[in-house]
């Protein structure tokens, strides 16, 4: 909802004339959540702890999830990272592994993180969060911060 009071006054004479000026006040009401929607993909293993309550750990090396605006793009950095080891790639698993999520960020949330220094926006479409993530988060006041999706897709 978004209401905009306007209010006229008068500046004063100028040769003769009155100037009037409009100025607008806005008052601003939130009635739905503003956030962000970003896409991670999981391993099988990832998506298991997800569905069993359990904190989702990152890829083993680099310590943290890529989030992408793009549900393809996730899944190219999940495989990349995944399959990751300093002796050369594992060969674990394929893209048809992955499942995608979506994973929404609140305004809130998305600021929280940041500061923290748990979630960086890398790229205009790539975001890098740092370390583990749960199905949902509130912080101490009992705001949302992130939740992930009801939904999980598999690329066929």
């Amino acid at each position: 909802m978004f209401a905009a009071f306007y209010y006229e006054t008068t500046l004063g004479s100028v040769f003769g004339y009155q100037i009037a000026l409009k100025i607008a006040s806005r008052s601003c009401v939130l009635t739905a959540m503003e956030s962000i929607r970003l896409w991670l993909a999981l391993t099988p293993k990832q998506f298991e702890d997800l569905n069993n309550g359990k904190e989702v750990q990152p890829d083993e090396y680099s310590k943290r999830f890529g989030l992408r605006k793009d549900p393809i793009a996730a899944v190219e950095r999940a495989q990349y990272f995944n399959d990751w080891t300093p002796e050369g790639p594992k060969g674990e698993f394929c893209a048809k592994d992955y499942v995608l999520v979506e994973v929404e960020l609140t305004a809130i949330g998305y600021l929280q993180k940041a500061e923290a220094g748990i979630l960086l926006k890398y790229k205009p479409n790539e975001y890098r969060w740092q370390g583990t993530m749960k199905a949902l988060e509130f912080d101490e006041n009992g705001n949302l911060l992130y939740k992930f999706g009801s939904e999980a897709m598999k690329i066929v």
